[in-house]
């Protein structure tokens, strides 16, 4: 374990290098990692303490989608050194790593040129739709500037699962590396299945130099400064798919996350979902072990099936079977036999009677005549009136034939009677982003004004804030036109609300500027020669009122001319060009306090 003295003497920095102390032992070896995992869908990434993979040789770490490695080493180096860890904070639902580290003592001629703890490295990871995304946040906690060499380094074998728990294959597929741009690698395999598989890597900004392995980054950051870098990490996208950026993919994570989770609002919910689908998979497989063994018996039922088939005069289980009936037709068949005979039962009873009758006596037929009339009346009675009853059903089907005509003939109506509700439905607001046409209008061109805005807003606030289009719902509200800020140095989203005042301030300035731009370009790039700006400047601290003023300054190229309303004293001794408004009982003076400068246009101050 490296050791560092109480007590620093003699340390300064002189030509690039700083003397140490003869006390001084410096630390340069890496502590033991252990290994954190992250998973997205059918996507899941092994990495140690540290955010790297592979940085241990053997191990089991990766970037694994569809149970093949996409990645085998992701290792961050300062000037050929390791980093040392500070903290490593895994979400507890496994879809986010935030990692601190710093950097060890650096030297270069046998000196130290960069002392331990200078530099503060925090990596912020997560996984989203097959995509590793990473942000490496680097800042100067030193009082002079410091310049390194940040290096990452990767590969990848695309080994199958079998492969990383140690099965050796006796052939493989051919591999393939390319650099596309300043800021993209490709890794390809092409398997002897001739199914090709491939990662893509993804640097923003472009890295100073570029390889199949590593990306180098030439850093110099002043003090307190703040660097960020972002890496996207593909398995298998589509060429023509691009890979939207961190915060955007960071915040459709997050929501995704939430939306999955509806479900299960707390850990120990999850737990017991997975312990069921747990318990449902054993079901499954004593299901799978007792169909087996059904199938043993089938087997043994079949060959003693054949046995009683011979043994009962069959000569096949088929002609056995053929033979068989239902016990529903035996019922049937008993019934027959019992009310045959009963009938013979009848029939022998009246045998017996009649054998007491007289031969010679004589019968009147007359009763019996009348009820053969009234039977005859009676069918005939019946018969017109199934008569009837045919021609009505007749008429029936002749009308009802002309419906399924009619129905076919109105289909075009029904269908453009589907689609008017359809628009009506969606141009209402009621679809599943509860948004009106209208604003879905507005959205699309917030999004080109936030766009635009961002390029001033982080000049303003020296690479700090970012804007972010939402358009959440809240609740059964229609969807809004939501905006959000990414802090760059929490690697955090936040509402709007938050900002401060002095932030408030050049957010909306940015937003204007924004939409001031936007209004050129659809305008047929007609120029906006003349731009106030009205208060607002009291809100900001000196730092702040020059970074808004480079801006503004900015703004003047091209002959524009732009006007500050404003009551900061400030602004009074920075702008020659002045119209000094003052009131009185008497009514309202304007006062030049100084020429306008010619031809050329400048800035304009109201007090």
């Amino acid at each position: 374990m490296a050791i560092k003295a109480a007590t620093r003497i003699g340390v300064m920095e002189r030509e690039g290098t700083v003397s140490e102390s003869p006390f001084y032992i410096p630390m340069t070896g890496p502590l033991a990692r252990p290994r954190r995992t992250l998973k997205h869908d059918d996507t899941f990434l092994v990495l140690d303490s540290h955010g790297d993979i592979g940085a241990s040789a053997g191990g089991p770490d990766g970037l694994f989608h569809s149970d093949t490695r996409h990645l085998a080493r992701f290792e961050l180096v300062l000037n050929d050194m390791q980093p040392l860890l500070l903290g490593s904070n895994l979400r507890d639902d496994n879809s986010g790593l935030t990692v601190d580290l710093t950097n060890p003592d650096i030297f270069s001629g046998g000196r130290i040129v960069l002392q331990k703890d200078m530099i503060h490295i925090v990596r912020t990871i997560f996984l989203w739709r097959a995509t590793a995304y990473q942000r490496i946040g680097v800042q100067n906690h030193g009082d002079s500037t410091a310049r390194f060499d940040l290096t990452l380094l990767f590969d990848s074998d695309f080994a199958d699962l079998f492969e990383v728990r140690g099965e050796r294959r006796p052939r493989r597929g051919s591999s393939l590396s390319e650099i596309h741009g300043p800021a993209d690698v490709s890794l390809i395999y092409t398997g002897l299945d001739e199914n090709v598989r491939t990662t893509g890597v993804h640097f923003d900004p472009s890295p100073t130099t570029l390889s199949v392995s590593s990306a180098s980054y030439r850093l110099k950051l002043a003090p307190q400064q703040v660097a960020s870098l972002f890496v996207a990490i593909s398995c298998n996208l589509p060429a023509e798919q691009k890979i939207p950026p961190f915060f955007r993919g960071l915040l459709a994570h997050r929501r995704e996350m939430r939306e999955s989770t509806a479900g299960a609002a707390t850990i120990g919910e999850r737990r017991d979902l997975l312990e069921r689908a747990v318990d449902l998979i054993a079901g499954l497989i004593a299901a799978t072990r007792t169909a087996a063994e059904a199938d043993t018996a089938a087997g043994g039922a079949a060959a003693e099936a054949a046995r009683e088939a011979t043994e009962r005069g069959f000569d096949s289980v088929e002609e056995a079977m053929a033979a068989a009936r239902e016990e529903a037709d035996l019922a049937a068949l008993r019934s027959r036999v019992s009310q045959h005979d009963q009938a013979m039962a009848v029939v022998d009873g009246q045998l017996e009677e009649l054998a007491e009758v007289d031969a010679g006596e004589k019968l009147d037929p007359g009763p019996a005549e009348a009820r053969a009339r009234e039977s005859a009346r009676d069918r005939e009675a019946k018969s017109r009136l199934a008569g009837v009853a045919a021609n009505q059903l007749e008429t029936f089907r002749q009308e009802t034939e002309r419906v399924p005509r009619l129905y076919e003939e109105l289909a075009p109506l029904r269908e453009a009677a589907a689609t008017s509700t359809e628009l009506d439905r969606l141009a209402g607001g009621r679809n599943d982003r509860k948004m009106k046409l209208s604003i879905y209008v507005l959205a699309t061109r917030l999004r080109q004004v936030i766009e635009a805005a961002n390029h001033h807003l982080q000049r303003m606030s020296n690479q700090r804030y970012e804007l972010l289009y939402t358009g959440d719902k809240n609740g059964n509200a229609m969807a809004g036109l939501g905006i959000e800020v990414a802090d760059a140095y929490t690697s955090e989203t936040r509402p709007t609300t938050t900002l401060s005042g002095g932030e408030s301030f050049y957010a909306s300035l940015a937003l204007a500027l924004g939409l001031a731009e936007i209004v050129q370009q659809e305008s047929g790039g007609k120029k906006l020669e003349t731009l106030f700006i009205d208060e607002g400047f009291g809100t900001l601290d000196a730092k702040s009122l020059d970074q808004v003023m480079d801006v503004i300054d900015s703004l003047r190229a091209g002959g524009r001319s732009v006007g500050l309303v404003s009551h900061v004293e400030e602004l009074r001794n920075r702008i020659p060009a002045q119209i000094r408004v003052a009131s009185s009982r008497r009514g309202s003076t304007v006062t030049v306090t100084a020429a306008f400068p010619e031809p050329s246009p400048g800035l304009l101050a109201r007090g």
